[in-house]
């Protein structure tokens, strides 16, 4: 008994169910940490990413968030600003 490779992966893609409920959602920040919500390109601004810290930890389909920061530095206002809100996914459950 044969089988092309197509109707051999036609049949084991019918039967795998890619698709989930629970996401870790990922986030980039990269550049010095600014006060504010935008300004010169390649920079960290810390309203920007209070909002989308806030949006992932407020969306129930995410059940854990990566944080990635590559900086040299910056604010130490805005740091916190961001710490906050990270602190705040984790009290939600949000690893």
């Amino acid at each position: 008994n044969r089988i092309s490779i197509e109707e051999y992966y036609e049949s084991r893609a019918k039967k795998i169910d890619f698709s989930t409920k629970d996401k870790i959602a990922v986030v980039y920040a990269e550049g010095t940490i600014m006060d504010g919500e935008k300004g010169e390109p390649g920079n960290i601004y810390d309203a920007q990413y209070v909002k989308i810290l806030r949006k992932v930890r407020q969306d129930d389909g995410v059940k854990a968030i990566v944080l990635r920061i590559n900086s040299p530095g910056g604010s130490v206002l805005a740091s916190e600003n961001i710490l906050r809100e990270v602190l705040l996914c984790k009290e939600a459950g949000k690893p």
